[in-house]
């Protein structure tokens, strides 16, 4: 995959004398022995002041092209497939870390690309035809899921039959079967989780799932069923809810717990459903609407 690396000029790579600022040349020079790698020098000013900042210092043969930096561009790529990854320098700021940074982009977009790549296209309609402002915010929080989304390590249905019951002033609604009591207890849970969602929670901590903490808050991050029964996929009238299923309620391969952002883009943005939900296909082969054997 080529990546296309556009760089500032004023403030950026030269100070406010006009000067090149240390270590860009050192840099210029890494980068274009990079496999696929394709230059851009652009600036506010425009695309000749960009080359001739450049034909100043020497710096042309680094570039394969110069151009005025955008304020408005139209595009014909999906909104899935925005990939724009900004990194600012700053003052103080070496050299050294702005290449480990855009080699750490680099390793992200690829990442990005072979997801995408494999994504249904009813998926990529459904972010297409997304508000946009939330399709940006999926994207970015997408692109870094590791840190709003975590997963449980195996696919397994920790008590059949169990469905939640809405008694949410009820903080005992449930009662575990004493063999539960024992597994859980196997598995480092001294006290089951008795509440309305209690036995979701416990599907997935028992699992292998980490439940970080909310900040200055003292209750983790939320257990989601990413099947909710919201978002049906496009031709389908309906979507599993799993909380009414006692196949599913403790089905650990559709819950996820989701940092505080992301658990409102579940709730809101069928875009961001629909990619959780195609995650745990790819991940447990978890389908129980049945649209992802036959999409393309």
């Amino acid at each position: 995959m080529s990546i296309h690396l556009c760089i500032d000029v004023d403030l950026t790579i030269i100070d406010e004398k006009g000067n090149l600022k240390p270590g860009v040349q050192e840099f210029l020079e890494d980068m274009s022995h990079e496999q696929d790698r394709v230059l851009t020098l652009w600036s506010a000013a425009g695309k000749e002041y960009a080359h001739s900042v450049a034909k100043r210092l020497k710096l042309v043969p680094y570039f394969q092209s110069f151009a005025s930096k955008p304020d408005i561009y139209v595009d014909d790529a999906s909104a899935c497939l925005e990939r724009a990854i900004a990194v600012r320098v700053h003052e103080g700021i070496s050299w050294l870390s702005v290449a480990n940074l855009v080699r750490r982009g680099t390793e992200t977009l690829d990442r990005m690309e072979a997801w995408y790549g494999k994504l249904p296209e009813f998926i990529r309609r459904i972010g297409d035809e997304c508000d946009p402002v939330l399709a940006r915010a999926t994207t970015l929080v997408w692109a870094n899921r590791n840190r709003f989304v975590h997963w449980p390590k195996v696919n397994e249905l920790m008590w059949k039959g169990c469905r939640r019951k809405n008694e949410h002033s009820n903080p005992r609604c449930y009662t575990y079967p004493p063999d539960l009591v024992a597994r859980l207890r196997e598995r480092g849970i001294d006290k089951p989780d008795c509440r309305s969602n209690g036995p979701a929670i416990m599907a997935f901590l028992c699992a292998g799932g980490s439940r970080p903490q909310r900040r200055d808050l003292n209750w983790g991050w939320t257990i989601h069923h990413i099947y909710d029964g919201r978002f049906p996929a496009p031709r389908c009238g309906s979507s599993l809810h799993a909380t009414r299923k006692g196949d599913h309620f403790t089905n650990s391969a559709g819950l996820v717990a989701v940092h505080p952002i992301a658990d409102g883009l579940a709730g809101e943005c069928a875009y961001f459903a629909w990619l959780l939900r195609f995650e745990s296909f790819l991940r447990f082969g978890y389908d129980p609407d049945g649209v992802f054997s036959g999409a393309s």
